[in-house]
């Protein structure tokens, strides 16, 4: 399981190098989209997510002093066939 998890977030992480400068610049405002924006409050922390898409789940997280918007590509890539829990971590 933990190799398939790893192999699945190093692919997204490829597409995601591979966009950069090819891709245009996704129409949909991902990390501050107040049409599916929404708030979870997971152990007394307020997380913010965005759902996009339907399918199998798959949770795009960004990297360390980032946020969603960093990930807009993949996103806006992997929603057509899946769905998408786009999650800002904490801070």
């Amino acid at each position: 399981m933990f190799c398939a998890t790893f192999r699945a977030l190093a692919l997204i992480t490829l597409l995601g190098f591979a966009s950069i400068g090819q891709a245009a610049e996704p129409a949909t405002p991902y990390g501050r989209n107040p049409e599916v924006g929404r708030y979870a409050t997971v152990e007394g922390i307020r997380l913010y997510y965005e759902i996009y898409g339907t399918g199998a789940p798959l949770v795009v997280l960004h990297g360390t002093g980032g946020s969603m918007e960093a990930m807009r590509f993949q996103t806006d890539f992997f929603r057509a066939s899946r769905q998408v829990i786009a999650v800002d971590s904490r801070g």
